[in-house]
């Protein structure tokens, strides 16, 4: 009874890590995606390979424990056969947990508790953690899997000398190990303690290594965390300048060269923009901004104002930008052909301007994301889309109004209030 339970947890055990060492090699290989056929045949492959009854055809013990390791770098050498070397990283790695786990545990501590208390061998591997320690080493890996990623990436990145230094030590693990299977007959205990003593010093040095990549990863991390963050920045600003040299344009077209004189200035000087300057005339802006946005597009466009846009607590050319973008917008989603109707009006003490289109309908999911920073539903491998929208809230915001947004298949409207004081 014994033996059959004893044989069920090295069963299973040894399907779980087959299918750890699959997924992990899998991650890295196809860079955090996974490929759901490769994992399935290499887990089944390294599981069947590495049990009891495949290995029971070598022999002695000692054989068994060296053909384990080579089969399992020979599975995955062929399949990912590719990516070889890449592959290679996270199943050394694997194996060197396994047999440090091995000769730590069972070899060791396990053996002298036996020696100490006079237990039965068999009884003590069925009960003693060397199984769950296992299986808990295969679980903890793959929960972290992300930054295993990122340590495997890091060795990667170190060079060839790193990732030779890695399989010399799992030729020592293995080595180590047989001279703990009494099949070996390696009864020096003198030269079992020298073997195991320098399996242990190299098993230092490559934690000091782990430690150091480690803390090389986390510096990238931030650096990069950093960047991201820049790189953001430096898009808006972007996006900013597109609207404000569009802005410029249409002054100089309207032929209001006091105005751009002052808009440059303000540029230049970074200034914070005034609400007075704006002169009743600034009702055009309304016009301006959709007719820069349509460019040489077949848009048919159709604009109704009766407020005053100066009552507005926003710069002209802050109007300018929303108006710009949210027709931009509107422009690519109707795919360069169609309607965009704008409207202003003022109801009691608000300010109301809507502008419509009849582009496709926009989904109740896209609605609720569509101010957010950076999101967007065109195709976005360059990282430059994403930013109009959210622009447009802020100013909108800072403005002292609200932008709302609502879609049906006929029409998608965007609809600003601004309180003001007229």
């Amino acid at each position: 009874m014994v033996n059959i339970v004893q044989e069920a947890m090295e069963l299973i055990t040894t399907i779980l890590e087959g299918y750890w060492i699959a997924y992990e090699v899998n991650y890295f290989v196809n860079k955090k995606n996974i490929d759901k056929k490769v994992l399935l045949i290499s887990t089944i492959l390294l599981s069947v390979m590495e049990t009891n009854m495949f290995l029971s055809i070598f022999t002695p013990l000692w054989r068994k424990i060296t053909i384990s390791a080579l089969l399992a770098f020979v599975i995955i050498g062929i399949i990912y056969r590719r990516n070889c070397l890449r592959a290679l990283i996270p199943c050394s790695i694997a194996i060197l947990s396994l047999f440090s786990i091995t000769i730590l545990i069972e070899d060791n501590i396990c053996s002298i508790i036996i020696h100490t208390y006079r237990m039965n061998n068999n009884f003590m591997r069925l009960f003693f953690p060397i199984t769950i320690v296992r299986c808990i080493n295969a679980i903890f890996q793959l929960k972290y899997k992300d930054y295993m990623y990122d340590f495997y990436e890091r060795i990667m990145n170190e060079g060839k000398y790193l990732i030779i230094f890695l399989f010399f030590l799992d030729i020592m693990a293995v080595f180590t190990q047989c001279s703990f299977v009494p099949a070996y007959e390696l009864n020096n205990e003198a030269l079992k303690s020298v073997i195991l003593i320098i399996f242990y010093i190299f098993l230092i040095l490559i934690f000091f290594n782990i430690i150091k990549i480690a803390a090389k990863s986390r510096e990238i991390y931030k650096l990069n965390l950093e960047l991201e963050l820049n790189n953001k920045s430096l898009r808006k600003i972007k996006h900013d300048y597109g609207a404000q040299i569009s802005y410029l344009y249409g002054l100089c077209l309207m032929e209001r060269f006091d105005d751009l004189k002052k808009s440059i200035k303000d540029i230049i000087e970074k200034s914070n923009y005034s609400s007075g300057i704006v002169e009743e005339k600034t009702n055009s802006i309304l016009f301006l901004s959709i007719n820069q946005a349509v460019d040489r597009a077949d848009i048919e466009i159709e604009i109704k104002e009766s407020a005053k846009l100066y009552e507005v607590n926003m710069h002209e050319m802050d109007l300018f930008r929303v108006f710009y973008n949210i027709s931009r917008n509107a422009v690519e989603a109707m795919g360069g052909k169609g309607k965009i109707e704008a409207e202003s009006y003022k109801k009691d003490n608000e300010i109301i301007i809507s502008i419509k289109n009849n582009g496709p309908e926009i989904s109740k999911k896209t609605i609720d994301k569509i101010f957010n920073t950076g999101f967007t539903t065109k195709d976005n491998t360059e990282k430059g889309h994403g930013y109009g929208l959210s622009i447009v809230k802020e100013l909108v915001e800072n403005g002292d109004g609200k932008i709302a947004v609502n879609s049906s298949p006929e029409l998608t409207e965007f609809k600003l209030t601004f309180r003001t004081n007229y």
